[in-house]
């Protein structure tokens, strides 16, 4: 995947993917992206993996995050890094497990919108 501002179809198709593969069992996951994907890094992180999450380096910045506006073992994610081998810069892809239960629902309508970088808006 390379970073685009404009609509890139083959990226809409890679977060597609991503975004159906993280309803799926931790070691179909696993086995799937090390058959399919080439990315530099993958964390699945679920309410049984988050101590596990916690030994990675820079995912403590997510994780604290994270953490200090949610209840973290309820959130359930996938992360990708990757790096553009145009530009160099590094590509982080975070895809969320949808809401399933009703406190899912009652946080999603708690959740306001912010102004991220000029660029529209962001949940947080």
């Amino acid at each position: 995947m390379k970073f685009s501002p404009q609509l890139n179809l083959n990226n809409a198709l890679h977060l597609a993917q991503l975004s159906e593969l993280v309803y799926k069992s931790e070691d179909e996951i696993n086995k799937t992206i090390a058959a399919n994907y080439n990315f530099d890094a993958v964390y699945y992180h679920s309410a049984a993996s988050h101590k596990q999450f916690l030994n990675k380096g820079f995912e403590r910045i997510i994780y604290s995050f994270i953490k200090s506006r949610y209840s973290i073992v309820d959130l359930q994610f996938l992360l990708t890094f990757n790096k553009d081998p145009d530009t160099g810069c590094n590509i982080v892809t975070i895809v969320f497990k949808g809401s399933k239960e009703p406190m899912d629902w009652l946080t999603n309508f708690n959740t306001k919108e912010q102004d991220f970088y000029q660029q529209g808006r962001v949940h947080h």
